[in-house]
């Protein structure tokens, strides 16, 4: 029989076309449901990140408290949990032979810089061990020092700037570049490229979403992809100029003028014979980590100090006590306990930390009930745990600037910083960082309450007091509720990463 004629047999059959269509339906039915669901957790996630107290109030009710992601393909493709409550997360973090911490970073980081993920494992390991050793509370002298005397300068710039008379600045814009710039000198030394360094990081930070996602698409070197997709295309970009300019600085003696802290760290990496450019590669990644939360924070924290006006008074009373010159060794903890919490608070309510570990085998973590199986990615989800009102109290989605006054065991409970053996290696330095840029700012400025207005988020490259159009009625509110237990509807510019979810 000719194949021709076994064709016509097979399409004359009575039933062939509906055994066509079964068959179809049959792979597609399945496909169809993945599509779906993934699409309806997607969304749950995209509402979640533009408007976080709503999505978590929804979410109570939830009797899995986990939400699950999968990219909606037919190919193989990670598996993220997502942990929804405070415990579980907590658990998370703990050492376990069930969980392996530096799988997200081989995952994620590595592959998004372009680092080997096993060539220089351990190296990058010890690397990192030596970042949390000479960025511990006890040795952050001299590079809060460093970071004191830039602010110092900059902020005396700042008063030529804006005159006697005042003037309207962008708090987001202002106060992460005076941050950036006070970081980059205290680590890196004079010689690494501010401005360029930074519009770089920041253009990099917008498309990084699309460059956590192509390792994971198919058929093509992820490289590739990145080519071909155009928010993959410009994260890269901008990527690679970060590590060709800490490339020029090295060749160049960078090394020699940086802090004493990152020279000891970058000993680690040269000592073992790591090239130049998978070393910079390593440290465009540190230096992403260094600025990803930190500067963006003392923007929110003066949003809600201002429209809390008798904690606000109580604040500046604290700062205005404080020793007339520097305030490197300051305990702020101790000294000024209530600009001390509301940074906590306001770290609590605007931080966006994703931790997570992967399951080397099937397993179930302390007050989750999903059973989760092997070589899945289990990440946190830190702005659920801060609106879990078991830890936080009913009135988790509030503003409270004393919550941490009034209980200092909640200091425990935080998550914003990760935790275990992956938790940020610079959170001690990016606290100090925070604790004396806000000092300094108060007790430089005043802050005209009654014109606070939000304006729309500037681009990288622009001006650094230039001001983006003004939004009349901003689409998120904040509840606040003030030292007397005053509550107050605030203004609020949504999440911090509201334009990138």
């Amino acid at each position: 029989m000719s194949a021709k004629m076994l064709l016509n047999d097979l399409v004359l059959r009575p039933n062939f076309k509906g055994e066509v269509l079964a068959v179809l339906l049959a792979l597609a039915i399945p496909l169809l449901a993945k599509v779906i669901s993934t699409f309806l957790s997607g969304a749950a996630y995209r509402e979640f990140c533009h408007q976080h107290t709503t999505f978590y109030k929804k979410s109570v009710g939830l009797k899995q408290r986990v939400l699950y992601m999968r990219l909606p393909v037919p190919w193989p493709s990670e598996t993220t949990y997502y942990l929804l409550d405070h415990v579980p997360m907590r658990k998370l973090f703990a050492r376990s032979p069930k969980l392996d911490a530096f799988a997200l970073a081989r995952r994620l980081h590595y592959k998004v810089w372009q680092v080997p993920p096993h060539a220089y494992k351990d190296t990058l390991r010890a690397g990192a061990k030596e970042i949390h050793k000479e960025l511990s509370a006890k040795k952050l002298g001299p590079v809060t020092q460093t970071f004191e005397t830039v602010v110092l300068e900059s902020i005396a710039e700042l008063r030529q700037e804006i005159g006697s008379g005042g003037r309207r600045v962008p708090f987001h814009t202002t106060f992460y570049r005076l941050a950036y710039a006070a970081n980059m000198k205290a680590i890196y030394g004079p010689n690494l490229p501010v401005t360029e360094t930074r519009i770089a990081l920041q253009t990099f930070a917008i498309n990084l979403l699309s460059l956590n996602m192509t390792p994971s698409l198919p058929f093509l070197p992820t490289e590739w992809w990145n080519k071909i997709i155009p928010s993959a295309r410009r994260g890269a970009e901008a990527r690679d100029k970060v590590t060709n300019a800490l490339i020029k600085w090295q060749k160049e003696g960078g090394l020699e003028t940086c802090s004493d802290t990152w020279r000891k760290v970058m000993q680690v990496v040269t000592d073992n014979n790591v090239d130049i450019v998978h070393a910079n590669r390593w440290v465009n990644m540190v230096l992403f980590g260094f600025q990803g939360n930190t500067g963006e924070q003392p923007g929110w924290a003066f949003l809600f100090l201002l429209q809390s006006p008798k904690l606000w008074a109580a604040v500046k009373a604290e700062v205005d006590a404080l020793p007339p010159d520097s305030l490197v060794g300051v305990d702020f903890r101790r000294a000024t306990p209530l600009m001390y919490s509301a940074i906590h608070e306001t770290l609590r309510l605007s931080t966006a930390v994703f931790a997570g570990r992967t399951t080397t085998e099937s397993m179930q973590l302390e007050g989750c009930d999903t059973v989760f199986p092997k070589n899945i990615l289990i990440r946190t989800m830190s702005r659920a745990s801060s609106f879990d009102p078991r830890i936080w109290g009913g009135d988790a989605h509030c503003f409270k600037g004393d919550r941490f006054l009034l209980d200092e065991g909640l200091y425990k409970e935080e998550l914003f910083f990760g935790g275990g053996v992956s938790a940020c290696p610079g959170r001690h330095f990016a606290m100090a960082e925070l604790e004396l840029l806000m000092s300094h700012l108060i007790r430089n400025f005043d802050f005209d309450i009654s014109s606070l207005t939000m304006h729309k988020k500037l681009a990288p490259e622009a001006e650094d007091l230039a001001l983006g159009g003004a939004i009349d009625n901003p689409g998120h509110k904040c509840d606040i509720i003030d030292l007397d237990g005053t509550h107050i509807e605030g203004v609020y510019a949504g999440v911090a990463d509201v334009d990138n979810c």
